[in-house]
């Protein structure tokens, strides 16, 4: 019951609120920046781990089940450049990446390239630690009369040596809600014979679901079959097609 009273405080406080989006985001593709000079931006996944219509009222919509979270904050400077660092609280994961927006601001397609170095415990031994390095591009248009955006994010990790791919879709029903989809197609057509992770991730991932724009806030709902939280680890696949329920949180602070 207590669960049910935060989520409806939660949900009450994002209608009260003065209704104006900052940015086009998703719940796990990059978009191109949006901040201006020593704007910043701190954000919260969270992504449960039960099933949604397993035992759907005794494990709450899946919340008994364990979550995966992640903390991040990001600032921008000059020159559309930009950096981010965040803790992942699957595998222990750290990371840190530096990006650079392109693209000038007038332009009707944004583009975005970066690198991330990360460092997490490694999948078979919690006293070893993988570290490695990923490039990312993003790229995201300006909605289509005002309504339509698309997203696309390549990826490449050094650690795995897999190339990972995600697309997105937003329509904006009004000023302050938006539907959402990202798909996640499976580019290793040969699994790594070694790589016990990466053999057991059979399925595609993808997400579905609404964002609500606050004044200076983005607060996402959503249901995905994968707890991951970014491109790097959703390009592993997902190990079915169990749909979680999750939710991402962010708030923009200006100068």
């Amino acid at each position: 019951m207590n669960k049910i009273k935060y989520l409806i405080l939660l949900l009450l406080i994002v209608a009260a609120c003065n209704l104006t989006a900052y940015q086009y985001g998703f719940f796990s593709l990059i978009s191109p920046s949006e901040l201006g000079m020593l704007d910043s931006e701190v954000f919260i996944q969270h992504r449960f781990k039960g099933q949604v219509d397993e035992d759907t009222f005794d494990s709450f919509f899946g919340m008994n089940g364990g979550a995966n979270v992640s903390l991040a904050y990001r600032i921008g400077f000059m020159y559309g450049l930009e950096a981010k660092a965040g803790y992942i609280r699957d595998n222990s994961e750290y990371f840190l990446d530096g990006a650079w927006r392109f693209t000038k601001e007038e332009y009707p397609v944004q583009a975005q390239i970066g690198a991330e170095y990360y460092s997490k415990q490694n999948f078979l031994d919690a006293d070893k630690r993988d570290n490695s390095v990923v490039l990312l591009l993003a790229v995201q248009n300006k909605p289509f009369y005002d309504r339509l955006y698309l997203n696309a994010n390549l990826g490449y990790d050094f650690d795995s040596e897999g190339l990972g791919l995600g697309i997105g879709a937003g329509v904006k029903l009004i000023s302050s809600l938006t539907v959402l989809g990202e798909y996640y197609p499976d580019l290793k057509e040969d699994k790594v014979a070694d790589d016990l992770q990466n053999s057991l991730r059979k399925k595609d991932s993808y997400s579905f679901g609404v964002k609500f724009d606050t004044s200076g806030h983005e607060f996402m709902l959503l249901l995905g079959n994968n707890e991951d939280m970014n491109l790097r680890q959703i390009l592993h696949g997902s190990l079915n097609n169990d749909l979680k329920l999750g939710f991402t949180v962010k708030r923009r602070l200006g100068w």
